[in-house]
């Protein structure tokens, strides 16, 4: 799971050079941020 503002998206863009895809978002608890969800394919 990766925070898709970090870095200003910067580390979501890093993950998807690297293959992985996203397939959806998770949050732990209402005060947390929004994470996105991605997978290796």
């Amino acid at each position: 799971m990766v925070n898709p503002l970090n870095e200003d998206g910067k580390v979501q863009a890093l993950y998807t050079a690297w293959g992985y895809r996203a397939v959806g978002t998770a949050q732990s608890s209402p005060e947390a941020p929004v994470l996105t969800v991605m997978v290796l394919s």
